[in-house]
């Protein structure tokens, strides 16, 4: 049932989203859906493998706190229950950014990229954004190039990223 869109109750009595079921080349299903906290570790663990965590910005208690303020702020790719593929979405007004992009390697190809990303910009698109931003590494061309593909336009802008502890 591609494209089907569905609420349900889960297990904890809590409510997640179901955004996209999609049958893969493979013959298994892709679900795409908002995050529940027992996502965590593996949410934690893709980012771990990607260097790309931060035990500040993404412990549990800020992803649970993303999800407090808005419940489609990180989505969730799932194959037989298991999570393949996440992103997150910042939502400001009408203002939006797609970061923390991050697809298990053994899934890379079959097309989850483009499914997590076309389920974002369905979620920004119901929520009034007219522009979204995406973020990656820059020093990954092949990377730039595949959203390039994608409808995606570079930035004239040179940013290197910063933090600082409070």
């Amino acid at each position: 049932c591609v494209g089907r869109r569905d609420t349900f109750q889960n297990s904890r009595g809590g409510f997640m989203r179901t955004l996209k079921k999609v049958a893969l080349a493979s013959g298994k299903t892709l679900l795409i859906r908002t995050y529940e906290p027992p996502d965590y570790p593996a949410i934690r663990d893709n980012l771990k493998a990607e260097e790309m965590f931060d035990e500040i910005r993404d412990s549990e208690e800020s992803l649970h706190r993303m999800i407090s303020e808005n419940s489609d702020a990180i989505l969730v790719a799932t194959v037989d229950n298991q999570i393949v593929g996440s992103l997150f979405l910042l939502i400001n007004g009408l203002r939006a950014d797609i970061y923390r992009l991050v697809v298990t390697e053994l899934f890379r190809g079959k097309g989850v990229v483009d499914k997590l990303l076309q389920a974002a910009e369905e979620t920004l698109r119901t929520k009034g954004i007219k522009r979204v931003g995406l973020f990656y590494r820059a020093n990954n061309h092949k990377l730039g190039k595949f959203y390039g593909r994608r409808g995606w336009q570079k930035l004239p802008f040179l940013h290197q990223a910063m933090c600082k502890d409070l």
